[in-house]
């Protein structure tokens, strides 16, 4: 007996709005209050940051995955910007109970957002560790971050201090 079936490929059932997006649109800004979360259907979608003189590419969402889901669940503006690479197809999903429905209907997506979401945590963490790590490094600071606000907190690490004291204090010697 076969407990689960594959589905057929490329087949996603939805009742929820489907958007099209032409090459270059923005689909949101950072700093925006928009609370929506996207499944690519067709095409792809860049995530990027602004930087001084060039966007900067934080990554592309591809057939079948989604991009935006922390605003649905957090009050907070959005921190980055997303806009069609090409043109493209969005399954537009307005909140965690349309989510809920439209994962029910697609339970084939499910793993995949799982898998995905676990990637990007990773990631995350990998950049966490190694934004502290440099934080820390070369100064009587142990580097914290709040993992509600996101702000990084650099605070006196007394055995930092005193091996750095007895450092100088051997280097003037």
């Amino acid at each position: 007996m076969q407990l689960f079936t594959k589905p057929e490929k490329n087949v996603l059932k939805t009742k929820l709005p489907v958007i099209e997006v032409a090459t270059d649109e923005v689909i949101f800004k950072k700093g925006s209050e928009d609370r929506r979360m996207f499944l690519v259907l067709d095409g792809s979608v860049k995530i990027y940051t602004q930087g001084e003189t060039k966007e900067i590419e934080i990554a592309i969402i591809e057939q079948y995955e989604f991009f935006g889901e922390i605003e649905m669940y957090v009050d907070k503006p959005r921190t980055d910007n997303a806009k069609a690479v090409v043109d493209s197809k969005l399954v537009v999903i307005r909140s965690p109970s349309e989510l809920e429905r439209f994962t029910l209907d697609n339970p084939w997506l499910s793993g995949k957002m799982m898998a995905t979401m676990g990637a990007r945590q990773a990631a995350t963490n990998t950049l966490l560790a190694k934004k502290l790590a440099n934080a820390s490094k070369n100064v009587d600071n142990t580097a914290s971050i709040d993992l509600k606000t996101g702000e990084l907190h650099l605070t006196p690490d007394s055995n930092v201090k005193k091996e750095a004291e007895e450092e100088r204090e051997k280097n003037k010697s």
